[in-house]
């Protein structure tokens, strides 16, 4: 392996040391790395300060349960694409994710989380996208996204939803284009009027998909 090499898929190779598989000496200058389909269930601390150039990570269809704080030191600053998709994350990874200021892009879909709590992504404040569809989402707090002012984009498609707070997505500031919830469990009373009004109005501002 090159020290000027800049993507390294190893996608479904079985690594049964995880992480610690990969020869992690000379690959500075990497920018993307995929280690998809590989069974991982544990990402060890501090392994990521041997890519301080990372922008982009894959970490889809493995066995994670679980991320502490440490999780992603080394690359705090420069990860701009997370991918976690198809692991058994039970809530919002927030001690990790919080480290990523940079992060424009997280994809949580397909894992078991059930609940949103307040201020989740407090810290990743440059987060544009979004995506938690196809998860056991039955209850989102109201402030869950506050702060989050360039999230243009948000996909909660086949969760456990019944209802939602109005002001989820249209906070003061909020910069939201796009929500996509179709497949959920509504309820059709009157606290979601709002919903299926943003869902016919489909204004300049943002358009909200149920169907």
């Amino acid at each position: 392996v090159g020290t000027n090499l800049l993507l390294l898929t190893l996608d479904s190779v079985n690594l049964t040391l995880g992480l610690l598989g990969i020869p992690a000496k000379d690959l500075q200058h990497l920018k993307g790395l995929s280690v998809a389909s590989d069974r991982m269930h544990h990402l060890p601390d501090g392994w990521f300060n041997a890519f301080p150039s990372l922008t982009s990570l894959n970490l889809d269809n493995n066995d994670i349960r679980e991320l502490t704080e440490d999780t992603f030191s080394g690359i705090d600053n420069t990860l701009h694409t997370l991918e976690l998709n198809h692991n058994r994350l039970k809530k919002i990874p927030k001690e990790a994710i919080g480290r990523l200021s940079r992060l424009e892009s997280l994809e949580l879909s397909n894992n078991h989380i059930k609940k949103i709590t307040p201020r989740s992504f407090e810290n990743c404040t440059k987060l544009v996208t979004l995506n938690l569809g196809s998860n056991l989402i039955s209850d989102i707090s109201p402030w869950a996204f506050e702060g989050m002012f360039h999230l243009e984009e948000i996909d909660l498609r086949n969760n456990k939803l019944i209802t939602l707070d109005e002001h989820l997505f249209f906070f003061p500031g909020s910069r939201v284009r796009e929500v996509w919830l179709a497949d959920n469990e509504w309820l059709c009373n009157c606290l979601l009027r709002w919903l299926r009004k943003a869902y016919k109005r489909r204004t300049e501002r943002a358009a909200v998909f149920v169907d």
